[in-house]
C-alpha cells in the first residue's frame, strides 16, 4: 500500500457526515495555523502528533502479504484514539462506523486493481505513551491484484 492509497480510504471516512460528527476539531495537519474543522481529525498515522483534540482517527499500512502469484493481502490498521477520561465519544462507536462504511467497499487504488475490502479484527482498549490518549484498533484486509 502507497500513501496515496491510504489517502483514498482517508477521503472515504472524511465524505460520511456521521463519522465525521463523532470526531474532534483540529487544524489540518499540514498547516497547523487553519482553523479547526471535525473532518481534520481523520489523517494518515505519521501525522498524528499533530493531533491537538481527540476523537481522532489515524490510519496506516500494515504487512502486505503475496497470497498468490498476483494476488496480495494489504492490511490497513485504522486506530480511533480518545482522550482518557472518555468523556467525548466512545471509541466502540467510532470504530462500528468505519466497520459499516468499509467492509465489502471496493476502492479505486493507484497503480493496483483492489477486489476486497473485509473487516478483520478489533484491538483491545489500549493506551498510546507517546500521545497519552488511549486507542483501540481496528485492522481491514484488502485484496489486490
Amino acid at each position: 500500500m502507497t500513501h496515496e492509497n491510504i489517502l483514498e480510504i482517508v477521503k472515504e471516512l472524511k465524505a460520511d457526515s456521521v463519522l465525521v460528527d463523532m470526531l474532534a476539531k483540529n487544524p489540518p495537519y499540514y498547516a497547523p495555523t487553519k482553523s479547526q474543522a471535525k473532518v481534520n481529525s481523520i489523517i494518515p498515522m505519521e501525522f498524528m502528533e499533530n493531533i491537538k483534540n481527540a476523537p481522532a482517527i489515524g490510519l496506516k499500512a500494515g504487512v502486505n502479504q503475496r497470497v498468490g502469484v498476483n494476488l496480495r493481502d494489504a492490511i490497513i490498521l485504522i486506530r480511533c484514539y480518545n482522550n482518557m477520561d472518555k468523556t467525548y465519544v466512545d471509541i466502540n462507536k467510532v470504530l462500528s462506523r468505519i466497520e459499516f462504511l468499509l467492509h465489502r467497499k471496493l476502492f479505486s487504488l493507484t497503480g493496483m486493481v483492489h477486489i476486497a475490502t473485509d473487516f478483520q479484527s478489533l484491538s483491545l482498549e489500549s493506551v498510546d505513551d507517546a500521545y497519552q490518549l488511549r486507542f483501540r484498533e481496528a485492522s481491514f484486509k484488502l485484496q489486490i491484484i
